[in-house]
């Protein structure tokens, strides 16, 4: 019993002296100035508690350059949370001007109005006209009217549009107007232009116009001949009556004649 004893304590005492070595080597090898070393190098290598005092100077330097500098902002940063504020709210109610035409629930007549003239010291819209600005004029005599009157424009424009049935086919509207339109349109175009099966009026026109343009030149072709057999009864019946003109004044000699001898 008294061996295993003195062998633990043997082995323990040895540990103990092995940590002690190494916190021995470890001391040595990372030694720490806690004094400020003298001579000519004492401005160069500074203590550690040296560097820590001087660092924590500066960092009270800074502090109180912050903590005078805002003393010196303090009454300027209220005074733009608080202008911030109420140009939050005065910009909220030139929003609801421009979208509903109302401001805090009332109508508002011309609510689309020019914007508030600058500060020339800030730079920064004037916020104590919410309204009674002069409106914004779109077209000659028409001012800008507010958004949801050009929404419900919109909507009504779409609803006279027309509508479209499950087959994305218009079931009334001006969309059905059109496609109907279309539809005629093209079944005139088939009875003007015809297609493989039926002639279309082009063509029927085309074929009448050629059957007159023949019957034309048949007649120019027998406008000549025609006119050569009337040339020609014309002349013979000038030569009938004249004939016959002279067959007459025989008669009417041979009868004088006649009538002389027989008194």
């Amino acid at each position: 019993m008294m061996g295993f004893i003195g062998k633990v304590l043997v082995l323990l005492y040895g540990t103990l002296s092995l940590f002690c070595l190494i916190i021995a080597i470890a001391i040595y090898t990372q030694q720490m100035d806690f004094v400020t070393p003298k001579g000519e190098n004492s401005k160069k290598a500074l203590a550690r508690i040296d560097k820590s005092i001087e660092k924590t100077n500066e960092l009270l330097r800074a502090n109180n350059r912050a903590y005078t500098r805002w003393i010196q902002e303090y009454d300027e940063v209220v005074r733009i949370e608080v202008e911030q504020v109420q140009r939050r709210d005065f910009y909220r109610g030139q929003l609801e001007l421009v979208t509903t035409g109302k401001l805090e629930g009332e109508d508002v007549k011309d609510p689309v109005q020019q914007l508030p003239e600058r500060d020339p010291n800030t730079g920064l819209l004037a916020i104590d006209k919410a309204t009674g600005r002069p409106p914004i004029v779109v077209k000659p005599m028409q001012n800008a009217e507010p958004q949801s009157k050009y929404l419900e424009r919109i909507a009504a424009a779409g609803l006279e549009l027309g509508e479209f049935d499950e087959k994305d086919k218009p079931t009334r509207g001006l969309l059905k107007d059109v496609h109907d339109k279309i539809k005629e349109h093209k079944k005139v175009t088939l009875e003007i232009n015809g297609d493989a099966m039926t002639k279309g009026l082009r063509t029927k026109i085309k074929e009448q116009i050629d059957i007159a343009e023949r019957a034309d030149n048949e007649r120019i072709y027998l406008d000549d001949p025609i006119t050569n057999r009337r040339a020609d009864a014309q002349l013979f019946v000038k030569r009938r009556d004249s004939l016959q003109s002279r067959v007459q004044l025989l008669f009417d000699y041979y009868k004088r004649k006649t009538g002389a001898q027989g008194n």
